[in-house]
């Protein structure tokens, strides 16, 4: 650095994650980290700004790998009525109507937070108790994986879903179920429910003024930098999607890194343009592109080898091999790293298959090409995921809010296959870590300590055998997440020539028992590419 210059920002007398105690301080200049050293010289060197830390630890900025951030902004005004564990219907559907109150008459009832596998009945609404809810609206309530949701006559009549139907045609029992009458239950799964989730989500967001959408994008920003977040992987971007990405970079909206991952048709219309992976400003970059392989194990869609408990569903495959191999294919030969999700083991067999047909043995997996969720495994699996280098991306808040309805329906037999994250690790396997926004809680720190307690809301066990250390909880949010985008060189770590990504904490995490992490241990301060983006109280 040249001493003539003045530094933007220092760091004094922190706890600087990776270094000693006498390496206890940071200097920033152009949104690089320029030095780490101790106090008594960096204090001497000009700045514009000098922040003592008074002890308090720094790590590595948090990397959310996995989080769909565009929706998280969009859904802001949605009634949010999450299921309370074993809550009876009765008591749900009060609460929901409180929630509601008196809407014009025609108007649609958009709800969230649905799990049916927390209820005391352990099931959906029906589409009789939505319409005694909700007779002159229609009502759609997306279930807490996004992948379900249940609805009233009303919205079937919206989306023209005959509500008696012996004659199926085209349609897939899977995802629109019926009795022994041909009368539709109102429960929705994957392709049904889209028309009231993403697209009607999105399409609601982009009718307001652009002030105010870009109002929202802002909030969200400010939210994620509360909870640490200095780069953002937001997995399923829609080309309308992309042009609200396109003008909050424009506008600043954004302060953290964005890489946005797009979603078929957005992929198509970036290639057109020759735009791949790594295209983009400084701050919001072309990621992976995302292909969805199966649904989700809360709404028992995830595809699995084995039957859900009780039942004769296997879950539901988006493609077969061939189809999602050539998939595959095209997007590796045209440029693009890609992101499969895949839950069910069924599906993650799949992902893998498909990439030993792009993975150069012999070069490695350059691009980097990667698995979302890969929440069900087996031995055989994870060895050829470690021997072709496929990065995972996580959810361990999962383990808590998913764990009761797991060990329902998956079968606490076969716990030790449900997110296996030292296993994973232990073989060799980057995996990183998200919250998968607005699904489970977007806090980093309850995330890391839900990978080490491994317990659900009940506080049943979530094979403890795979707890993780808090140094491997804290390299998911961290180094893994930077080497799951290739960008291991650039941020991830806290060292001289990287990008000033950083966050410091309350108190120290190896300092603290985990089980005191999520009531002592806030976020002081987030600094995204050099720049403050939330302070709490230093």
């Amino acid at each position: 650095m040249d001493q003539q210059m003045q530094a933007d920002l220092t760091l004094l007398n922190g706890n600087i994650h990776g270094y000693d105690n006498q390496l206890n301080s940071l200097l920033i200049e152009n949104g690089k980290i320029e030095l780490v050293g101790p106090g008594s010289l960096l204090k001497s060197i000009p700045t514009k700004c000098s922040i003592d830390l008074n002890g308090k630890p720094v790590y590595p900025g948090f990397v959310a790998s996995h989080d769909h951030f565009m929706m998280t902004c969009q859904i802001q005004d949605i009634i949010n009525c999450r299921t309370i564990v074993n809550e009876s219907f009765a008591d749900y559907l009060h609460r929901l109507k409180g929630l509601i109150g008196t809407p014009e008459k025609g108007k649609w009832i958009k709800c969230r937070g649905l799990s049916d596998f927390k209820f005391k009945e352990r099931r959906f609404p029906t589409i009789e108790e939505l319409d005694e809810l909700a007779p002159h609206n229609p009502l759609s309530i997306l279930h807490s994986s996004l992948h379900s949701g249940a609805v009233n006559s009303l919205a079937l009549k919206e989306f023209e879903i005959p509500p008696v139907s012996l004659n199926r045609g085209s349609e897939n029992p899977d995802e629109i179920p019926r009795d022994s009458k041909g009368k539709a239950t109102g429960t929705l799964h994957e392709n049904a429910i889209m028309p009231f989730s993403f697209p009607s989500i999105q399409a609601d967001f982009i009718a307001r003024e652009e002030d105010e959408r870009m109002a929202l994008v802002q909030k969200g920003s400010s939210y994620f930098a509360s909870h640490g977040y200095t780069t953002i992987c937001d997995p399923l971007v829609s080309p309308g999607d992309l042009e609200q990405y396109v003008k909050a970079d424009l506008c600043g909206a954004i302060d953290q890194k964005v890489f946005i991952f797009p979603d078929a048709e957005s992929v198509e219309k970036l290639l057109s343009c020759g735009f791949i992976t790594g295209f983009g400003s400084d701050k919001t970059i072309i990621g992976p592109a995302k292909i969805i392989a199966d649904g989700a194990i809360g709404g028992q869609t995830a595809a699995i080898k084995e039957p859900y408990i009780g039942t004769d569903n296997y879950g539901i495959l988006y493609y077969d091999q061939s189809e999602l191999d050539n998939m595959a294919t095209h997007l590796d030969e045209s440029g693009y790293q890609i992101a499969i999700h895949a839950i069910g083991d069924r599906a993650v067999e799949q992902v893998v298959t498909a990439y030993e047909k792009v993975v150069d043995r012999q070069h490695g997996n350059v691009k980097r090409h990667r698995m979302e969720h890969g929440s069900v495994q087996k031995p055989d699996l994870i060895r050829k995921m470690a021997d072709l280098d496929i990065p995972v991306a996580v959810q361990p808040h999962a383990l808590v809010e998913l764990g009761d309805g797991v060990i329902r329906s998956y079968g606490a037999d076969r716990l030790p296959l449900f997110c296996p994250y030292r296993t994973l690790i232990e073989a060799g396997i980057k995996v990183s870590a998200s919250a998968d926004a607005p699904i489970f809680e977007l806090s980093a720190i309850k995330g890391m300590a839900a990978s080490i307690m491994r317990t659900t809301e009940t506080g049943s066990d979530m094979t403890p055998d795979e707890a993780l250390t808090p140094d491997q909880a804290l390299a998911m949010y961290s180094v893994n997440g930077a080497y799951a985008l290739g960008k291991e060189s650039q941020f991830g770590v806290i060292r001289a020539g990287k990008d000033a990504d950083l966050v410091v904490l309350s108190h120290h995490l190896s300092k603290m028992p985990v089980e005191n992490w999520v009531q002592h241990i806030d976020v002081e301060m987030t600094i995204a590419n050099g720049n403050i983006i939330y302070q709490r109280n230093i």
